[in-house]
């Protein structure tokens, strides 16, 4: 899988279940079902902690999980 594709993945995956994601600083610390990790809003950026489980056995299922972390790492992703 080339590059591009891989951050295709990752970005789709994130878009689709994004409401897995826990907001770090929530008031109302409403449970989340299957949560994935956690989600940091900032003023430029939004950031995404994945549990690095999940990461491996939801994100990247059926993909080789070194080039995929290994891609993210490089384009500092």
């Amino acid at each position: 899988m080339e590059d591009y594709a891989i951050i295709e993945h990752v970005i789709g995956f994130v878009v689709q279940h994004e409401s897995r994601f826990k907001k770090i600083r929530d008031i109302e610390e409403r449970t989340i079902i299957n949560c994935l990790g956690f989600i940091e809003k900032r003023q430029n950026a939004t950031i995404f902690y994945i549990i690095p489980k999940l990461f491996h056995e939801e994100m990247c299922k059926g993909m080789n999980v070194k080039v995929i972390r290994k891609i993210l790492k490089k384009l500092r992703f």
